[in-house]
């Protein structure tokens, strides 16, 4: 593949930048590339790389140009369940990568609560700076979210994910899934928010709960 390499630094102007070409397939070659070109002795440096065809490579992007490459977009699944205790709620989360948290929730709760619960731990954990998609069976979440449903109730949630979405980078989608059917994230996040929900309940009331989540990794990623 061929590259073109920008690194801008606190202490060299964009237009006395241009970019590095560099044709390889290895990937060691790239990063070695990338450090070699790293300046010493400057606290602050932006790397960028861009993929070019042939056309581009040979014309490569004006001196100091900013061009960055597309970021991979995050999969989380989220599922609120409960126990068979009445009113006790656990959230699960699983990510695409096989990162997966759970956590309980304090205290007496809804179904629709433990849902949105689930949805703010997943923005919570995501990487801000990549786009996300969120997986949901909560057609409450999802459609609320999206703007079909009408906000009426849990207004403090819904306001939390609000503050939660606005500190991230990047673009965040929704996505309905049937619940049950199947779905490998789906079941793994419903059995982690269910054996949350076991938990011993802990004397401290809700404050952002998923700070007290438990971290687990799946044995391998799990495909969508």
């Amino acid at each position: 593949m061929r590259f073109a390499l920008h690194v801008l630094t606190d202490a060299v102007a964009p237009a006395a930048a241009p970019p590095m070409k560099l044709a390889t397939d290895d990937e060691r070659e790239l990063l070695a590339a990338i450090k070699a070109a790293l300046p010493p002795g400057h606290s602050t440096v932006r790397i960028f790389l861009e993929i070019c065809d042939d056309a581009a490579y040979l014309t490569s992007a004006a001196p100091g140009a900013v061009l960055t490459t597309p970021q991979p977009t995050q999969v989380a699944t989220c599922d609120g369940s409960p126990d068979r205790e009445p009113w006790s709620r656990g959230w699960g989360v699983v990510f695409e990568s096989g990162e997966a948290f759970s956590g309980k929730i304090d205290g007496i709760t809804t179904n629709q609560r433990a849902e949105i619960y689930a949805a703010i731990a997943a923005v919570h954990y995501s990487q801000k700076t990549q786009p996300l998609e969120i997986r949901s069976d909560s057609q409450y979440v999802v459609k609320t979210v999206n703007g079909v449903f009408r906000r009426k109730t849990n207004h403090d949630l819904w306001t939390e994910l609000d503050h939660a979405l606005k500190r991230r980078e990047a673009a965040t989608t929704w996505t309905w899934i049937r619940g049950h059917d199947g779905d490998r994230p789906q079941e793994h996040a419903d059995r982690l928010a269910r054996n949350a929900a076991r938990r011993p309940t802990t004397p401290e009331r809700r404050l952002e709960t998923w700070k007290r989540g438990t971290r687990t990794r799946s044995p391998k990623p799990m495909g969508i």
